[in-house]
């Protein structure tokens, strides 16, 4: 009997809610009702940001790509007809989709544009000039002995980055804050939410607007008076993407080694003048040797001969005994024969130190060789790096 009862109880669970599963379900959908007027903006906005992600994500990639094959950033379309608009005067606009080679327009999921700023600090002293969106020879390597290197690259647009980092920020030019504390940045870019939240006429809220080179800052905070998506690229920031800090360092580096052995060329080239002067005067003191040599051998033949004389004078016209004669001849003989000897030695000396000066002259030829290829190999390096750009 307890068994049936059971059985029956199970039965009749099985085709419905008890009157407490029902209230509890009533009480929960009574609980989404309310809950999801309030959830759906942040639903739509969390939406709405990764969509602004991937358009941002991808006008920036047509803008690296754009950088790194025209070594400068793309200048705004301020004409709406998809190409930039490089006047010189020309800040602010949308992203020029055609010059970028883009199929569309690029807009965010609602069909609205987005807006686009780069940084044009512009000045007529070419490595002071700072507009990003112009190519521009700014940077020259210091090369010796009046080289130059005036290849216009990624390092020109790197060197304007550099500029840009000192200069004082500005409202002058592309920012993001506000116009009484500007942060200047190379490139902006905002996407305008999908309501007039502010209600100021146009579906950018705050200072955001195409044309305009002020915008709010990337994170200011989503309310019910702001939605729109600001995404800026600070000058050290894109400078370290680029690494130009190292780029630059290698080319000024290279610069600087063609430098060091453009002075050891000058310093070998007096070592070459001066072995060149060393052997012309061994070559001369051999010159002197062999005269002194010559004037030696001659007073020796010039003694013997006179030698003889006397001795023959003395025997014949005064009776004197050829002793008496020969004794003080055999003294100046043996002067004469020291200095024959004195001067044959002096001729060998200077031939040897000659022959020394002639070794040490070629060793500096045949160095001067070495060291010319080398500085050449170095200047053209560094040529070559400046010529490089980014790779």
């Amino acid at each position: 009997m307890k068994n049936t009862r059971v059985r029956k109880l199970g039965h009749h669970n099985n085709h419905g809610f008890s009157l407490i599963e029902l209230s509890i379900v009533l009480v929960i959908i009574g609980v989404l009702s309310l809950a999801i007027p309030a959830i759906t903006p942040v639903l739509q906005q969390v939406f709405t940001s990764e969509n602004d992600k991937q358009v941002l994500d991808d006008a920036e990639g047509a803008i690296k790509g754009f950088l790194i094959a025209q070594n400068r950033l793309p200048c705004p379309d301020s004409d709406n007809d998809g190409n930039e608009n490089c006047t010189s005067t020309v800040h602010s606009g949308t992203l020029p989709y055609r010059t970028l080679k883009l199929s569309s327009p690029v807009m965010n999921i609602f069909g609205q544009k987005i807006a686009y700023s780069v940084y044009r600090n512009a000045n007529g002293t070419a490595n002071l000039d700072a507009d990003l969106a112009s190519l521009k020879d700014r940077y020259r390597p210091l090369l010796p002995n009046s080289e130059s290197s005036t290849i216009s690259n990624g390092l020109d647009f790197c060197w304007a980055l550099k500029t840009a980092i000192k200069v004082a920020n500005s409202n002058t030019f592309s920012y993001v804050g506000s116009s009484s504390s500007p942060i200047n940045q190379a490139y902006i870019l905002a996407s305008p939410g999908s309501l007039n939240a502010n209600e100021a006429g146009t579906v950018f809220d705050g200072i955001n607007q195409i044309g305009n080179i002020g915008f709010e800052l990337p994170d200011k905070v989503i309310d019910a008076n702001y939605d729109d998506t600001v995404r800026s690229k600070g000058f050290s920031e894109l400078a370290g993407e680029l690494k130009c800090a190292a780029l630059i360092g290698r080319a000024n580096g290279s610069a600087r080694t063609s430098f060091a052995m453009y002075d050891i060329t000058r310093i070998n080239d007096y070592n070459v003048s001066f072995r060149a002067l060393a052997l012309d005067v061994h070559e001369g003191n051999v010159d002197q040797a062999e005269f002194n040599m010559a004037l030696a051998t001659a007073d020796a033949a010039i003694y013997a001969a006179q030698t003889v004389i006397a001795i023959a004078a003395g025997a014949e016209s005064f009776g004197v005994a050829v002793a008496a004669i020969a004794i003080p001849a055999v003294a100046a003989g043996a002067l004469t024969a020291k200095g024959l000897i004195d001067a044959a030695n002096g001729l060998s000396d200077a031939k040897d130190a000659r022959d020394v000066a002639a070794a040490q002259k070629t060793e500096a030829d045949a160095q001067k060789v070495d060291i010319d290829a080398l500085y050449a190999a170095k200047l053209a390096k560094a040529k070559a790096i400046d010529a490089k750009g980014w790779f």
